[in-house]
Order: structure tokens, then sequence, then C-alpha cells
């Protein structure tokens, strides 16, 4: 309630129009009409360029927000206002004009300060006036202000968010602002200046200062408005853009012809068919090839428009923009890499692998997967790939582990089958092995340290000697090698004598 009953005490706020500042009648100083000064900032479109400046009104202590046109001598022509009415264009005393404070952020005020107040004498949709004011007392976010200009009064502040340093001290001894021009000596490069003037003035304003830019074509000038450094800086600028014309043009040329295929790839987006699908973040790299070449393939083997893949998220996204869907569906055979984890048994694994891996070779020559690692711990086969080829691969190594379970059992009943033919044939055996025996049991009787050694025919070739030196004969040594002769494999002990025979 303070802080309405304040501000209702307020200085009556002066519109723009009673802005003491007398509009150019044309005789102060031969300066012309202000339709001929305006010639210098009027473009091609009929456009003007302008610099934001602030006009001091002496007696109110505020400054209007303002636009310079123009300048002559000690003289700025200035628009006020925020539109472009002839009406509200001034010619004013340079040393009333000021550049437009730029924005300094948070400002927090103390008593007695000197502060800039924003107002809006013409309505909130109107450009604003800053007034010279005093700090009187701050309570907490109340700040109370007189203003020191003629009307005076005062206002209570909810916050700082109206308030700027002030900053009222012009401080400069002649005018900021001149007005150059200098002509461009070839046609071609004026000419070339002529067609891209809109982009040329941005460029020239943006990076040197000056306030208004333009091309006087009947005299092939380049005119300028700004301090004399900022003007300087424009003069290099603009010789430097002659210089490149060439490179500039052709740049120029080229970014029509880009504009025209983004144009027409936004109208095959539009009207295209479209299919979006997840991969894996570790899989992005096959996704898109080394310098993006796996992606060209995929665009030019499937005939898609476009595709793209986007990496925010955990998981990226890929979208494909092709004239139909089997072209899209192409694409997404080509690039839907996948990860899949298939499980198997310890004692599969030797048996999945292959004598020398053979049979993992073989599984990615048939099925195309990119990569193929069995984790021993886990106990798992780790597939990478297409999802056509991980697919495929899943199937050959159920199918191959089919077959072990059937290999095993077929094994199993050999197996079984050549036990009982070992034991029919060791049983056949054991006869004749026991008459071997003691034929040579009998051959060897001595001391015990005969010895009897078979030749490789199952013979022996050396009877066995004992206590009284006698020596086998072969015909006694002959059921032995009878023996010998049924099992080469197998050699034959006698009881008295260490008979051994040989292979």
């Amino acid at each position: 309630a303070a802080a309405s009953s304040q501000r209702a005490r307020q200085p009556p706020l002066l519109p723009l129009a009673s802005l003491k500042l007398a509009p150019f009648d044309g005789k102060n100083g031969n300066r012309g009409s202000s339709r001929e000064s305006a010639v210098l900032i009027t473009s091609q479109s009929g456009r003007r360029t302008m610099a934001l400046i602030e006009v001091q009104d002496e007696e109110q202590r505020c400054f209007f927000e303002a636009k310079l046109i123009d300048v002559q001598g000690e003289q700025y022509f200035v628009q006020l206002g925020g539109g472009e009415d002839a009406a509200q264009q001034r010619w004013v005393r340079w040393d009333l004009v000021r550049e437009a404070p730029r924005a300094t952020g948070d400002f927090s005020a103390a008593p007695e300060d000197l502060v800039e107040v924003k107002c809006f004498p013409d309505g909130e949709s109107a450009p604003p006036t800053w007034f010279e004011a005093q700090v009187k007392v701050i309570k907490g976010e109340f700040i109370k202000i007189v203003f020191t200009g003629a009307a005076g009064g005062e206002e209570v502040l909810d916050g700082n968010e109206r308030l700027r340093p002030c900053s009222t001290k012009l401080g400069r001894t002649k005018p900021a602002y001149v007005r150059q021009s200098f002509p461009v000596a070839d046609p071609q490069v004026f000419d070339w200046f002529v067609q891209s003037e809109a982009r040329l003035a941005q460029d020239v304003c943006a990076k040197s200062g000056i306030v208004a830019f333009s091309l006087e074509r009947r005299s092939s000038q380049v005119k300028m408005l700004g301090t004399e450094k900022a003007i300087d800086t424009a003069k290099m600028l603009v010789d430097l853009h002659g210089r490149h014309m060439n490179d500039m043009q052709r740049m120029h040329t080229e970014r029509e012809v880009l504009a025209s295929k983004l144009k027409v790839e936004k109208e095959k987006i539009e009207t295209g068919q479209t299919l979006e699908f997840s991969i894996e973040r570790e899989l992005i790299g096959l996704v898109v090839g080394k310098g993006g070449r796996a992606i060209a393939d995929a665009k030019k083997t499937s005939g898609v428009d476009y595709i793209k893949v986007t990496q925010a998220g955990s998981q990226p996204l890929v979208t494909v923009v092709g004239p139909t869907q089997e072209s899209v569906e192409a694409a997404r055979e080509l690039l839907e890499f996948v990860t899949e984890h298939v499980p198997v048994l310890p004692e599969q694994v030797g048996w999945l692998i292959g004598r020398g891996g053979r049979n993992f070779k073989d599984l990615q020559d048939k099925t195309k997967v990119t990569r193929l690692n069995v984790d021993k711990i886990k106990s798992q086969v780790v597939l990478v790939g297409t999802r056509t080829a991980v697919e495929a691969a899943k199937l050959y190594i159920e199918t191959h582990l089919q077959f072990l379970s059937e290999f095993e059992s077929e094994r199993s009943e050999s197996e079984k089958l050549r036990k009982e033919l070992r034991g029919i044939g060791l049983g056949e055996e054991s006869t004749e092995y026991e008459l071997s025996g003691r034929a040579y049991e009998r051959a060897g009787r001595g001391s015990g340290r005969g010895r009897g050694r078979g030749g490789s025919n199952g013979s022996l070739v050396a009877g066995g000697r004992g206590r009284d030196d006698r020596v086998s004969s072969n015909q006694e040594a002959g059921p032995l090698a009878m023996a010998q002769s049924a099992d080469p494999t197998e050699g034959g002990r006698g009881r008295g004598g260490t008979g051994r025979g040989g292979r």
C-alpha cells in the first residue's frame, strides 16, 4: 500500500511529443532537408540501418531512446520513438546525444546514489525513457527514490529491476560520429556489392562498429556513418570484400546450389518412408564405418535417401528415409548391429569351436557374423553383427549342438560294442596265452635268471639260460611263438625264467 501511494506521487512523465527538441526547418547550418539526409541509410529495399542512441532532455534530466539517422557537422539527425514516423525526426545538438549504455547485469544501489530509472511515459509498448533520480531510503526490497528533474517527485520501487547506474555526463568535446564516403573503382566489384548489399552491410557494421552503411548507385560510392576509428576499420573490411569478390561469388553460387539440394532432400524426407531403430552405443562405429563409409555403402546398396545416427541418450537412434518401404527395410538389415550372448555348457565348447577353430571359421563364413568370441568364465558365446547375421549364427550354433548329443550317443553305443568285442577277443586269447606261458616256463626253468627274446615275427631268438647253462631250443619255444603271432602287441612271460617277447 505504501508503495502504491508513493508511486502516485511520482512526477508527471512527459510524453515523447513534449521533448523540447525543435524539428529541423532547413535553416540551421544549411544542412539540406531531412529527406536528402536519409539517402545515406536507405537501402535498395527502402529499409534503414540506424544506430541506437539516447537523446537528453536537459530540463527533465532524462534520456529518450532514439535512433541515429544522419550526421552533418555538429548536428545529429535522429528518429525518436520506435517507428519511422517523419514527425518524430529531429536535428539535435551532438552534445545531447550519447550511445545507449550497455546492460550492467545486477545493479545494487546505495542511499544517496544517483541512478537512472526506467519509465514508460508513452505506454509500455513504446520505447522507455530513463529519468535521473537519487536513492533516499532502502528497506528490504523497497527502494525510495527522488527525481532530480524540473518536475521533481518521488517513487517507491519494488526491487532494482528498473534501475541502472547514472551516466548523464557525456564527457565529449566534439561529435563522436562522422559521415564519410569513398568511390569503388571497379564496376564489377560495385555490382557485386549491390547484389550482396544486405549481407555486406551486416558484416561490415557488425565487425567495424559503424552505425550506417549504404551504396550510392549513381556515383558508385560507399557511404558510412560512425566514429572515425570505426570507419577506418570498415574501409579496410570493404576493401577486403572487394579483393575476395570472386571467392565470395563462388561461395554464394555454391550456397544457392546447396540450398536447392537441401530443398530437394527435405521434400524427399517429407514424402518418403521413414524407419527408426535403436542400437547399442558401443556399436556406433560398426554402423557408421570409417569416415561414414558403412552408411554411404548402405545408402548406395539400398537406394534410400537419408540415414542419420543421433547419439543423444543412452540408446543412439538410427533414422532411415527412403522412397519405398522395401528400401528402408534393406538399409535396416545392413545397419542394425546387435550383440547376443548364447549360453553353452563347458563340455560343449570344444565341439563348438572345432579342431583348430574350424567350426567357428565355418560359422563366420556362412553367417557373416562380425565378431565371435567364447566367454569361458560365463560359459557363453558372444555374437556381434547385423541382426540377420546374428540370428543365423544362433541357428547354426543350436543345430551344431544338437548333433553333439547325437554324436555322443552314437559314440557311447560304439564304445559299448567295442568293449564287448574286446571282451570276446580277450577270452580267446587267454587259452593260447596260458599255453604259451607254460611252454615258456619250461623253456626258462633254471635259476630264474634265464632270458628269452622274441623277434619281430613272434619267434624266440635266444633261449633261456638255467643254472646248468643249458640253452633252450627253438623247438621248445614254438608254442610261445604261436601265441605271440596271434597278437603281436602282447609279450609272454614264463614263471620259471624271465622270458620277454618283443613286438
